[in-house]
C-alpha cells in the first residue's frame, strides 16, 4: 500500500470507529435522547472504555507478534495465558494479600506468571542463538500444557 492510501484508510477507519462509538450510545433497553444522565454517566463511559480496551488489545497483539516475529504468536499458543492463570491460581491458593501500585496480589501474580511463561518459552525455543518458529510454537504448547496441569492440581 502506498503511504497516501494507508493514511486515507486509517482516517476512514477512525471516522467509522468514532461513528460506531457514538451510535452505541443510543443502543440499549430504553431509547434515550442525547444529554440524558443515563447516557452521559453510564453509556458514554462504557462505550469509551470498550473502545480503549479493544484498541489496547489490538495493539498488544501486534506488539506480541512483532516481538516474536511470528504471525501465529498469541498468548494461548505461546503459553503466556497459561502462565498467567497459574500465577493467579497460585496467589489465590496461597492467599496472597499484597498490593503493588494499587494492584491486588492476584493481578500481580498473574502478570509475573505471564512474564515467567514467556521467558521460559523463549529460553526453551532457542537453538544456537536463534528461535525457529516451529520450536517456539512447540515450546509454547508444552509450557501451556504444563501450566494447565499445574492449575488443575492446585
Amino acid at each position: 500500500m502506498r503511504r497516501v492510501d494507508r493514511a486515507v484508510v486509517m482516517g476512514a477507519l477512525a471516522v467509522v470507529a468514532a461513528g460506531l462509538v457514538a451510535a452505541s450510545l443510543f443502543v440499549g433497553p430504553a431509547g434515550l435522547m442525547p444529554g440524558r444522565t443515563i447516557m452521559m454517566e453510564l453509556r458514554l463511559p462504557r462505550a469509551l472504555l470498550a473502545f480503549v480496551v479493544g484498541a489496547a488489545l489490538a495493539g498488544s497483539g501486534t506488539v506480541f507478534q512483532g516481538l516474536f516475529r511470528n504471525p501465529l504468536a498469541d498468548p494461548f499458543v505461546l503459553g503466556v495465558s497459561g502462565g498467567a492463570a497459574l500465577g493467579a491460581v497460585a496467589a489465590m491458593v496461597t492467599g496472597l494479600q499484597m498490593s503493588v501500585l494499587g494492584l491486588g496480589g492476584v493481578t500481580v501474580a498473574a502478570f509475573v506468571g505471564a512474564l515467567g511463561a514467556a521467558w521460559l518459552v523463549w529460553r526453551l525455543a532457542r537453538v544456537g542463538g536463534r528461535v525457529p518458529v516451529t520450536t517456539l510454537l512447540l515450546a509454547g504448547f508444552a509450557v501451556s500444557a504444563f501450566a494447565s496441569a499445574l492449575v488443575s492440581i492446585l
